[in-house]
């Protein structure tokens, strides 16, 4: 077993991405955030090859968008990474991802 990936911002910066295996099926990877103090973030993915030198669009979850508590989300379609971006606060926001069948 996979151990799980940490995220982590603080103040107004993006995370370190996380890569993750989009072979896997079924595809299933959860993100668990907390914040402390005072924030505004989004859980961002992107289905770009972020191993490789290309642009990376990135897009937000829907339900983790200028959120400012923690939350749980579920991705069931397959993407290649995800990151933190913490827009508005010094407080931060720390993240678990967790991938089944790693």
């Amino acid at each position: 077993m996979a151990r799980p990936i940490s995220l982590s911002t603080s103040g107004v910066s993006t995370s370190a991405v996380a890569p993750l295996c989009h072979f896997i099926s079924p595809f299933s990877v959860s993100v668990n955030t907390v914040v402390t103090g005072t924030v505004t973030y989004s859980l961002q993915y992107t289905s770009n090859d972020v191993q490789g030198s290309g642009t990376i669009t990135w897009k937000d979850h829907p339900l983790m968008t200028g959120a400012t508590v923690g939350d749980l989300v579920e991705f069931t379609a397959p993407v290649t990474a995800v990151r933190i971006n913490q827009t508005v606060g010094a407080g931060s926001v720390a993240a678990k991802v967790i991938q089944a069948g790693l």
